[in-house]
């Protein structure tokens, strides 16, 4: 059996393929790596580090208190955050790129520090 097809028929249904391919859903985010979270400092502040997928933008938000905070990772995806925290204070950390949020990952505000991971992450030159 052979079909045969005009050309405005061929350029529709190529048409309605693409259309199709564009607005179908790609796969979801992954989870972001599992956190360090310290203990508040004096000023009640718990920091939160770790790693994300690069050029994301990552979030951590106190359950507890209703605060978040946010900022764009580094270029090889690490992140450090101080949010307003408490002993047992629940946080949820999440990424987001572009209009997509990745799965959350929640922690517990510890009473004391564990081994603090080696990640540093300097300030960006404005001269640059």
């Amino acid at each position: 059996m052979v079909f045969r097809f005009d050309r405005r028929s061929f350029v529709i249904a190529l048409g309605g393929m693409l259309l199709g391919g564009c607005l179908a859903k790609s796969l979801p985010l992954p989870p972001p790596g599992q956190p360090f979270v310290s203990a508040p400092d004096e000023l009640g502040f718990a920091t939160v580090q770790g790693k994300m997928p690069d050029e994301t933008t990552a979030f951590v938000q106190n359950l507890e208190n209703g605060l978040y905070v946010g900022q764009d990772t580094e270029p090889d995806g690490r992140y450090l955050l101080k949010i307003e925290a408490s002993v047992g204070d629940v946080l949820v950390v999440y990424y987001e790129d572009g209009f997509e949020r990745s799965p959350t990952v929640r922690e517990v505000v510890p009473a004391e520090d564990e081994a603090l991971p080696s990640v540093t992450i300097t300030e960006a030159d404005p001269s640059e």
